[in-house]
């Protein structure tokens, strides 16, 4: 009995603990996904753009064409909070299965090293369609695990479509697909060679068959109203570096700020399994799995999480055949087979449990919509009151697709506002949004993206007169005297040292400095966070 009550407590924790972190986030790009899902619904689809003023009528594809209806559907007929917890409800489900993979049973190790690791995972959870990945990620591993017992593939071409209609990270499941195929040919090729190496489980007709519903999968991610169109699109994510080097979640996870816990477990984890791949214990794709996402974790911090949802199930299979081996020893079983032992070891815990309960519990936001929450915006660096001043200026009309270059409504904005924008000032343009982070190319220049222009525009001598060349009404930027990372806690000043003072000194962009000097611009909005100049 006490058993089943302290896995509830636990599978609770774990979902309130996330939701505690998923209710106080927002993100950025949340606007223009719900406004394209908006006028999706309202015979608007978008094929070509029309948020910006530098790239407006250019062809895009939406790789997450769905996802945003979706959204927009739910927030316009359930209310925003609707959208936290479904968040929130798919990465808990991830992590709750990852409790799953390795015995199929949910133990208590199993949740208590699921709550370290979704806890080791919380900087990279936002209110976000990409927290629907590790979902995804999950499943899909699930079902490679199970063949040749189970021949899941054949829901593989329904699951790829439905992933792909919602976020770009489908790729993502083809990628984990062909290292188990990769593993699993290694796996048989090694036994060959050797035979007292485990042989791999597949047979021959697995491989045949995970080829074809892999291609099928494919097909059907095509099912879309962009056609063949998708593939390249997030494809091109591959080719183009120059966002990876400028966008803080696809920056290596060494760099400044280093997120050490989740760090430290994807080390216990790659750990793990190569010692359990010497014992046999750990078959060569799962080994190449792991290697492969602790790599990617290490590359790149949005992707730390996946390797520490694989190391759900192997810390956990460690953790309950090292408590198995303590319960076998005498002395040990002795000790707890007293009754005074149990009842302060399950009076501690549930003590602990019900403690963190409360302490999670109380950081929860609970709120009709998010949009008027001035304080949901201030902790997640938003430029709400900045927002609402330039509003009362340009009007809440919708701006129509059929304006031209050379309206007014033009705004210069800080890049990572540019969706926030979008939905609070529909009637205005913007210069850049989440859209066009890695795949717009600047028209007038095909060689760099418009992400390369706009840090141009930002931080190179001349670029306010190219902005006015473009007839901006508006600049609308972070001020840049205000450092753009929170002071570091003790073990990143361990790391960096010195390196890190000129991050938090003053830095003057060049565009600012030309503000500063220009007779043509009126600042006409400062907050501490946000300066605003109108054109004269």
């Amino acid at each position: 009995m006490w058993s089943k009550i302290i896995k509830f407590l636990l599978v609770i924790l774990l979902f309130v603990m996330i939701w505690s972190k998923i209710s106080n986030t927002f993100d950025g790009d949340l606007g223009w996904h719900l406004r394209f899902g908006k006028d999706a619904l309202n015979s608007n689809f978008q094929y070509r753009d029309s948020y910006t003023y530098p790239y407006f009528g250019q062809e895009w594809t939406n790789h997450e064409w769905g996802g945003d209806v979706f959204f927009w559907w739910i927030y316009s007929h359930l209310g925003y909070y609707f959208l936290v917890m479904l968040v929130t409800s798919a990465l808990f489900a991830s992590f709750f299965l990852a409790t799953k993979m390795v015995s199929g049973q949910t133990t208590i190790a199993s949740l208590v090293v699921a709550i370290f690791l979704a806890d080791a995972s919380t900087h990279i959870f936002v209110m976000r369609l990409a927290m629907f990945t590790p979902l995804f990620f999950v499943i899909c591993w699930y079902s490679l695990r199970k063949i040749p017992e189970k021949s899941y593939y054949w829901f593989w071409p329904l699951f790829f479509w439905l992933w792909a209609a919602l976020h770009g990270s489908w790729v993502f499941g083809f990628i984990v697909i062909n290292i188990y195929v990769v593993g699993n040919l290694l796996q048989s090729l090694v036994h060959r060679l050797r035979p007292s190496y485990p042989d791999s489980l597949w047979k021959r007709t697995d491989f045949f068959k995970v080829i074809g519903f892999e291609i099928l999968s494919l097909l059907a991610v095509a099912l879309n109203p962009y056609g063949f169109k998708i593939l390249f699109e997030v494809g091109s994510y591959f080719s183009e570096a120059y966002f990876k080097s400028h966008i803080t979640e696809w920056l290596p996870s060494y760099t400044f700020p280093v997120f050490w816990e989740s760090l430290a477990w994807s080390t216990v984890v790659l750990t793990l399994s190569a010692i359990l791949a010497t014992r046999k214990k750990l078959n060569l794709p799962e080994l190449l799995l792991v290697g492969a996402l602790f790599i990617s974790g290490f590359e790149y911090k949005r992707n730390a999480i996946f390797i520490l949802l694989v190391g759900v199930p192997l810390i956990a299979g460690v953790a309950d055949y090292v408590i198995g081996e303590l319960g076998k020893n005498i002395s040990i079983s002795k000790i707890l087979n007293q009754k005074a032992p149990k009842v302060i070891i399950l009076t501690c815990g549930l003590t602990a449990l019900i403690s963190l309960l409360i302490f999670f519990a109380m950081k929860i936001k609970i709120y009709e919509d998010v949009w008027t929450r001035r304080d949901i915006f201030f902790a997640n660096v938003m430029p709400y009151d900045a927002t609402e001043f330039l509003k009362k200026r340009i009007g809440d009309r919708p701006a129509s697709p059929e304006l031209q270059r050379g309206e007014p409504e033009k705004i210069f904005n800080e890049f990572n506002w540019g969706g926030y924008l979008n939905w609070k000032l529909p009637g205005a343009f913007v210069y850049l949004d989440g859209r066009g982070t890695a795949t717009w190319i600047n028209r007038e220049d095909p060689k760099v993206t418009m992400l390369q222009t706009y840090m141009g525009l930002s931080n190179d001598a001349g670029g306010l007169r190219t902005i006015e060349k473009e007839n901006v009404k508006y600049i609308f930027l972070r001020d840049s005297r205000v450092p753009v990372f929170a002071r570091p806690d003790w073990i990143n000043r361990f790391i960096f040292g010195k390196e890190l003072e000129p991050l938090f000194k003053p830095y003057v962009t060049e565009l600012n400095k030309d503000l500063d000097n220009s007779k043509n611009w009126t600042l006409i909005y400062r907050d501490g966070l946000v300066n605003i100049w109108e054109r004269k």
